[in-house]
């Protein structure tokens, strides 16, 4: 975006600048490159060094196949599971064949957010998102489980059953599930319904990515959406 700096500049040679941007909507498309263009509206000699670029904070985001389609926007995601659906209507059709697997998403510096997503299941053994993801078995889940159940699940050192309930969910209909980090606190929720509201005192994770997660079957979501707490 270009920016008018010539009623802005000091009168002396040696000066430094410093830009806050907040970068805007996608439309789910990745960003595969970030920097400045710097072009002076009159002739200029000189030297302009840029220091650093950095990023930072909690983005308020929804990830889903962007407008334009394509297949290249799908390398923004880590794919730790053993499918990743090409082939679907749906933007995210994922599937496990043993074990569970994670779709992964975002960075290690994320901390206090909310995640959530709509989640049709398959046939499936338990699926759902997942928060503060820092590898494969490092994370909370808010899962749908087999028998009925609805669980918020710790991976940390194996699996670890925080909270659950009964919750008859059905195989090919739609549940939105949300997931609220912050500090040792979780809420979940399914359907707008708070179903668990704990406090995780025991070597709580406080930071990490988003995932959908997935259990021996397959599932579909057409969007995760992600943003800060409040």
């Amino acid at each position: 975006m270009p920016i008018d700096l010539i009623s802005k500049l000091p009168t002396f040679s040696d000066f430094t600048l410093i830009f806050i941007w907040t970068v805007p909507d996608t439309e789910s498309a990745p960003i595969a490159e970030v920097g400045l263009e710097i072009i002076p509206v009159l002739g200029a000699d000189g030297v302009l060094y840029l220091d650093y670029l950095t990023w930072d904070g909690i983005p308020k985001v929804i990830f889903s196949r962007p407008a334009r389609r394509g297949k290249m926007w799908r390398k923004a995601w880590i794919t730790g599971l053993d499918h990743f659906g090409t082939w679907a209507e749906v933007p995210f059709r994922i599937s496990q064949d043993e074990g569970r697997g994670l779709l992964i998403q975002g960075s290690r510096e994320w901390t206090d957010y909310r995640v959530g997503a709509d989640v049709t299941p398959q046939l499936i053994k338990s699926g759902g998102i997942a928060a503060r993801v820092q590898g494969l078995r490092r994370f909370y889940a808010l899962m749908l489980s087999e028998r009925g159940k609805v669980r918020l699940i710790k991976g940390l050192d194996g699996d670890r059953i925080l909270a659950e309930a009964n919750f008859p969910w059905q195989i090919g209909k739609t549940y939105h599930l949300d997931l609220s980090v912050i500090g040792d606190r979780l809420q979940g929720e399914v359907d707008g319904r708070l179903l668990f509201d704990i406090h995780d005192i025991e070597r709580p994770l406080l930071s990490g990515c988003v995932a959908l997660a997935c259990e021996e079957g397959c599932f579909s979501t057409n969007s995760i959406y992600v943003a800060p707490i409040g």
